[in-house]
């Protein structure tokens, strides 16, 4: 279950990463020219330019992505939920991009395979049992309890 955690936390960052490089550039040039793009691919869609799905972007996918992977990182509870939630997210954007802006790039492929990565292990993850730590206590508890039975009748 580590290596599935860790790879969550891999794609997490990728994931991250690419989103904020990709809202930056939506952000501080939005015609989009910097990143590949064209104004003339919005036609249709609520946006004038790029700013505001550049904020998306990176705020929500980038931003979701830190939180999700510093949650895992820090072995919260919640880490496995919010690696599903990524998931539902970036599905989500690539519908969007999909279906408002008939795009679908090498990027949106790789993010798809991502989301369902993350998916499909953050399920696993979920549904793992909160045993381990369990196990730590009573071995704990164990070796203090060893440690008692030796000492006694030891009285000095």
């Amino acid at each position: 279950m580590k290596a599935a955690k860790n790879l969550c936390l891999a794609l997490l960052v990728f994931s991250a990463l690419l989103s904020i490089v990709m809202g930056f550039y939506f952000i501080t040039d939005p015609s989009g020219h910097n990143a590949g793009a064209s104004t003339e691919d919005l036609k249709g869609t609520p946006f004038s330019d790029y700013l505001i799905p550049g904020w998306i972007l990176a705020g929500l996918v980038g931003g979701g992505s830190i939180i999700a992977f510093l949650l895992g990182y820090l072995k919260n509870h919640a880490a496995p939920k919010w690696f599903m939630g990524m998931g539902i997210v970036l599905w989500l954007w690539l519908l969007v991009q999909l279906f408002v802006i008939s795009q679908f790039n090498f990027v949106a492929i790789l993010f798809f395979f991502i989301a369902l990565a993350l998916l499909f292990l953050g399920n696993m993850l979920r549904k793992q049992p909160a045993h381990t730590v369990v196990h730590a206590d009573t071995a704990a508890q164990h070796a203090h309890k060893t440690h008692k039975k030796k000492h006694r009748g030891h009285h000095h």
